[in-house]
């Protein structure tokens, strides 16, 4: 299943044996007020800048436990954001963790509509949110210099 919070714009860009990579357009939406004035007349536009991210999405596992599942891909998750956050802070080119989502790696309990107790043991996806950054993945990059040195 894919997220919660998942819609029809967002592109399925990779999909491996840990995690599904979508494209999400329009994610962050600034509104920017322009003021300007000349000859005593003012004037104020509002303008719209959108930001494109990248989510990439921890899905359960069905081979394992369901306890084991959730503690390892909320750890593995919070993890990785942790590591991107140090290696920008040191000065590595990384994308910015822009967000992090793990209750959606939680266990849904809620209460339905009714009042109705939900006991679905349903596992769900974590999800960490990034810079969208334009370029080649490494996966294509080194693939193509593979091929380069096959060729020569």
């Amino acid at each position: 299943p894919v997220p919660s919070f998942h819609n029809e714009s967002w592109k399925l860009i990779s999909q491996g044996a840990e995690a599904r990579v979508w494209l999400v357009p329009n994610f962050i939406q600034t509104n920017i007020s322009n003021t300007s004035s000349s000859l005593g007349t003012s004037s104020s536009s509002l303008s719209s800048i959108t930001s494109t991210v990248v989510c990439k999405e921890r899905f359960p596992k069905a081979y394992r436990h369901p306890a084991l599942d959730e503690t390892l891909t909320r750890s593995r998750t919070k993890a990785e954001a942790k590591n991107l956050n140090r290696c920008r802070r040191g000065g590595v080119s990384v994308p910015l963790v822009l967000g992090v989502d793990l209750n959606s790696a939680k266990k849904n309990d809620a209460t339905q509509e009714g009042g109705e107790k939900n006991s679905s043991n349903e596992k769900k996806s974590a999800c960490l949110f990034l810079e969208y950054v334009h370029g080649v993945t490494i996966r294509s990059f080194l693939n193509v210099e593979v091929d380069m040195d096959a060729n020569h």
